[in-house]
């Protein structure tokens, strides 16, 4: 990060199963998720003040089907500043 927050907090997830409301779709997710604060990961923030300089995740996933994204506010794809090269996510 270039600036440490003390009002903002990231959390790693992972996720492998059935989603969705009849649970029909098997995902395998890895994600990042900003909240405010560990006392209100139950409410979705607005908007992140946060920049990081890099950031790398990765996974190993059962299937061949990998469509890395970027979702940005308002729960936005990303697909003008990102681009899936080799199963790899880079900043165009």
């Amino acid at each position: 990060m270039l600036e440490k927050r003390n009002d903002e907090v990231y959390v790693f997830g992972a996720y492998d199963g059935l989603h969705g409301p009849h649970q029909v779709f098997y995902v395998e997710v890895c994600t990042l998720l900003k909240y405010n604060s560990l006392e209100s990961l139950a409410e979705a923030p607005k908007n992140a003040i946060t920049k990081f300089e890099s950031f790398s995740v990765s996974g190993t996933f059962n299937s061949s089907h990998v469509f890395p994204e970027v979702l940005l506010s308002g729960v936005k794809l990303a697909p003008e500043l990102f681009e899936c090269f080799e199963c790899v996510l880079v900043c165009k």
